[in-house]
């Protein structure tokens, strides 16, 4: 009963500490991982969660590890128990290693891959998924790793952001998953 008349912002409080409560309780039964991707995508309940959580870190067997961009700000810098790793975009002879295990080494694909790593900007995840675009769509053929051009590549559109590769795959899913 006591849910029911609770305020919404009292629900919230007692959220926080209870995730905060059985993360740290598990960590009591053995060593946690605990890794939550694309900080600057998260919600504020999640943010609220994190902030609460890393608070109490000190006393756990926890390790918080958290991606974000390098605009996302936080107020855990400070901390003597928080370390931050800096990951740099991939150099371009790195970003055409990725392109020939995820193409293959067709040469006919070379132009593809030298358009693909100028256009990606070193970003992993952007030349993964739009090859795989490239394949969804028909203008690959074969398998990752050992694809070739099914057709002409001269005119081939590589989407101009990693959020336009995404918006076209949700947009070709079937109407129930597309929903989802």
């Amino acid at each position: 009963a006591r849910c029911h008349t609770a305020s919404p912002s009292q629900r919230h409080q007692r959220t926080v500490e209870a995730v905060t409560t059985l993360v740290m309780r598990q960590s009591e039964v053995q060593p946690l991982l605990l890794v939550v991707e694309d900080l600057h995508w998260v919600d504020a309940g999640t943010q609220a969660v994190l902030e609460h959580l890393v608070d109490r870190l000190c006393a756990c067997r926890v390790l918080l590890l958290l991606t974000h961009r390098p605009e996302y700000q936080h107020p855990w810098f400070g901390r003597s128990y928080f370390s931050q790793l800096r990951l740099n975009p991939l150099g371009t002879d790195s970003a055409d290693r990725l392109l020939r295990a995820l193409l293959g080494t067709d040469a006919e694909l070379g132009e593809l891959r030298r358009k693909l790593v100028e256009h990606a900007g070193g970003t992993p995840l952007f030349l993964e998924e739009s090859v795989r675009a490239l394949a969804d769509a028909g203008t690959l053929s074969g398998r990752p790793g050992a694809y070739r051009a099914a057709g002409p590549l001269g005119a081939v559109q590589i989407p101009s952001t990693v959020h336009a590769v995404l918006a076209a795959r949700i947009d070709r899913l079937p109407p129930a998953q597309k929903s989802l």
